[in-house]
C-alpha cells in the first residue's frame, strides 16, 4: 500500500482484493501478489463489501463530503456504479452491509446512533439506534444479517 492515510480497509466476499480507502480516493490490491488492480476510484471511507460484491462507499467531493451518499460499485475491471443512496445528515465515519445487501447500517461517530437504511427503497428504517457510548464506531452485521454488533472507542 501507498504511504497516504488510509481510514478504512475490507477484503473481498472472495478474499481476493483488498480495498483500502483515504481522505481522496480507492485503491485495490490483490492478495496474492501486494499489487495494485486498476486505477484508483473516486471514493472515500468508510468502504463496505456485501456478500454480492458490490462496494460500498462514499464518492469523493473537493468540497469534502457534505452530505451522505453511498455508491455501490461494481468492483470489477469496469468499475462501475451500480446504484447510489442519499441520506440526510453529514458523512458516516462506520458502514456495515447486511448480507443480503439491503440494509445499510450507517453511524456518524459523533452522534452515538446507528441508522440503518434500506438500499432498495433509499429509506431509512425505523428510527436511529442508540448503540455506543464513546467515539470511533466499528460495526458488522453476523453472518445471517439477523444482529448488528457495535463498537465504540
Amino acid at each position: 500500500m501507498r504511504n497516504d492515510q488510509t481510514w478504512s480497509v475490507a477484503f473481498s466476499p472472495n478474499g481476493r482484493l483488498l480495498v483500502s480507502a483515504g481522505d481522496y480516493e480507492t485503491r485495490m490490491w490483490d492478495v496474492r501478489t501486494h499489487r495494485q488492480v486498476g486505477n484508483p476510484i473516486g471514493c472515500s471511507f468508510p468502504i463496505a463489501f456485501g456478500r454480492d460484491g458490490r462496494l460500498a462507499c462514499p464518492p469523493y467531493s473537493s468540497n469534502g463530503i457534505n452530505s451522505w451518499t453511498f455508491q455501490f460499485w461494481n468492483p470489477g475491471r469496469d468499475r462501475k456504479v451500480l446504484a447510489t443512496i442519499r441520506g440526510p445528515g453529514d458523512g458516516g465515519t462506520a458502514i456495515a452491509l447486511s448480507p443480503d445487501g439491503r440494509v445499510l447500517a450507517l453511524s456518524y461517530g459523533y452522534d452515538q446512533l446507528v441508522r440503518l437504511w434500506d438500499t432498495r427503497t433509499d429509506r431509512q428504517i425505523g428510527k436511529p439506534l442508540l448503540a455506543y457510548t464513546e467515539n470511533n464506531p466499528s460495526l458488522a452485521f453476523s453472518p445471517n444479517g439477523r444482529i448488528l454488533a457495535t463498537y465504540g472507542t
